[in-house]
């Protein structure tokens, strides 16, 4: 009986991907991180997005190819702009649930705080 252990996972390295508004992308990391960023093609139709994948598998350098597969996605997000209006909006929101867990923390008889 072969008691061996398989190796050890090597340790998560953190990766940021950043996006800027206008289209500039950064990526940061450690420096034994290898990044590559690739660009899909834009495709409306069911048949542009096979010829979108197909592109990617033909164009990816080939230490990356490995990679582009669904069990290796990481993250995901959908690319927006964001505006100081909605940093204050959030920033409004969150004060708000403070002021809601503080005053749900301190209600003495125990029950349910409703706000109508």
């Amino acid at each position: 009986m072969d008691h061996t252990r398989p190796p050890a996972r090597p340790p998560r390295q953190p990766v940021l991907i950043l996006a800027h508004a206008d289209g500039w992308v950064e990526a940061f990391g450690n420096r034994n991180i290898d990044i590559h960023i690739a660009m899909a093609p834009a495709m409306d139709s069911p048949e542009g997005r096979i010829a979108a994948e197909a592109y990617l598998d033909n164009t990816l350098p080939h230490r990356y190819r490995g990679l582009y597969v669904p069990g290796n996605l990481r993250a995901a997000d959908l690319l927006r702009e964001v505006h100081p209006s909605d940093i204050a909006d959030r920033n409004w929101r969150l004060s708000m649930l403070n002021v809601l867990d503080r005053v749900g923390s301190t209600s003495d008889d125990g029950g349910e705080l409703w706000i109508v």
